[in-house]
């Protein structure tokens, strides 16, 4: 049908919570090529029809990227992990992934869905004291707990899947958020000749700095 009505590709789904089995069979049984920004490594582990093309790398290439960045170039020595949405489960398990690979464990996981009682887990965390806090949740979360570690005292490093986004939105103050590492399939940063041509051009045209999922 929307080949009848000259559609030659989809794009979308946005987000990995939009990805379930049931979407990926709906989207192959079209026969149209899929252009997705959707970070879910299990995305094309289930198209068979092999319709499905990412426009960013999968949570596994993320995740592998800060875990190598963490213990191979900052050599901390301990790691905790704190997750508050569900849907970076599998970034989680790539994270822990890559490093076992390395010949490194995590000091402790903390998982809490929706972020439900995360201050009530920061003695938990000062009592560990880790070189470094990886943390995949809301920016509200990562904010509230990022500030009640440096009130507490910690100095360790502190990593957020969404830091940049969540500087952006003023979720997370700029001064609070000075030294915390992003991990995301691009940065309005990037020193790349290509990328800084895309963001001059990007911010000329709608007056804005484009994120990941517009340069997707």
């Amino acid at each position: 049908q929307l080949r009848g009505q000259g559609v030659g590709a989809l794009l979308g789904p946005d987000t990995n919570a939009q990805i379930t089995p049931d979407t990926i069979a709906a989207l192959a049984a079209t026969g149209l090529p899929v252009l997705t920004p959707a970070t879910g490594d299990a995305l094309t582990e289930v198209d068979t029809a092999n319709v499905i093309f990412r426009t960013r790398a999968p949570e596994r290439v993320l995740s592998s990227a800060i875990a190598a960045y963490l213990i191979g170039d900052l050599g901390v020595p301990s790691i905790v992990a704190v997750q508050t949405e569900v849907e970076f489960t599998e970034a989680l398990m790539g994270f822990t992934a890559a490093l076992e690979a390395a010949g490194r464990t995590l000091a402790d996981t903390i998982a809490l869905p929706g972020g439900t009682g995360l201050l009530d887990e920061v003695p938990r965390l000062l009592g560990a004291n880790p070189g470094a806090v990886v943390m995949w949740g809301a920016p509200e979360d990562a904010a509230a707990l990022l500030s009640a570690l440096r009130e507490a005292g910690w100095s360790g490093v502190f990593a957020h899947r969404k830091a940049e986004a969540a500087v952006q939105s003023g979720v997370l103050p700029a001064a609070l958020g000075d030294g915390v590492l992003g991990f995301d399939s691009w940065s309005y940063a990037d020193a790349l000749p290509a990328a800084r041509i895309f963001l001059r051009d990007y911010v000329l045209a709608f007056g804005e700095v484009p994120g990941p999922l517009a340069v997707a």
